[in-house]
């Protein structure tokens, strides 16, 4: 019999949702409850958000706490808008911003398409040593690509044609993995993920996957741990 790593699902029909006029969010919260410990295994990750605005709309976001925000357009562009310096970005699907945003500040998205809904990340991170957009066009497929290193964490990405497989080797084996699928169906340490699944995998340096359809697209990132957390009872 082959043991299987510890880990925990996110099914994408019991993530949190909230949705008003124009605006919704799903989201993959890592605080979650964990076999009735209410303790994240991750030291700096917390959320994943899937947010979707209609034409025309935007959301504004106040930071009660401080924190580190990773943008990820999936459908679309975007525009942000940061209040430290007012300035304007546009976002588009392969490129990403990484903000490191302040208690107080302010945070406002907006979709400027007049008929087209988009579709994009929030990424929740504690702690963050990198600032800035990057852009990942021109990868190839049936492989990960190293998006960005964002001090101890490490986000990939990958596309991947049905039946293929791929391993990731931790960096550093004391760290846990998050994946993340954007679209497709994956089997991940023979665990079956669909469309926005999400994982939650630790003890083990090496992740096996295969993807199961076309187009299979997913992230995955690898974060540390908390030190004084028994991860392997949760």
């Amino acid at each position: 019999m082959i043991a299987q790593k510890t880990a925990r699902i996110f099914k994408s029909q019991r993530r949190n949702r909230q949705q008003v006029e124009g605006y919704q969010c799903l989201t993959t919260l890592i605080n979650d409850d964990f076999n009735g410990k209410k303790q994240n295994p991750f030291e700096i990750f917390t959320s994943l958000n899937d947010e979707t605005l209609a034409p025309n709309n935007s959301k504004f976001y106040y930071m009660e706490e401080g924190g580190h925000i990773i943008l990820m357009p999936l459908v679309g562009m975007v525009e942000v808008e940061v209040s430290v310096d007012g300035k304007r970005k546009i976002l588009i699907p392969e490129e990403l911003q990484v903000l490191n945003m302040e208690k107080g500040q302010s945070l406002h998205i907006s979709n400027p398409y007049d008929k087209e809904y988009v579709n994009y990340l929030q990424i929740h991170l504690t702690k963050n040593q990198f600032q800035g957009k990057k852009t990942f066009e021109g990868y190839g497929a049936n492989s990960l690509h190293r998006l960005l290193k964002t001090g101890t964490s490490i986000l990939n990405f990958g596309v991947f044609e049905g039946r293929n497989e791929s391993q990731y080797k931790l960096e550093n084996p004391n760290n846990g993995i998050f994946a993340f699928v954007i679209n497709g169906v994956f089997e991940i340490e023979d665990r079956l993920l669909e469309s926005r699944d999400g994982l939650a995998l630790w003890d083990t340096d090496t992740v096996e996957m295969e993807a199961l359809s076309e187009n299979a697209i997913i992230l995955l990132m690898e974060t540390p741990l908390l030190d004084d957390l028994e991860t392997k009872n949760l």
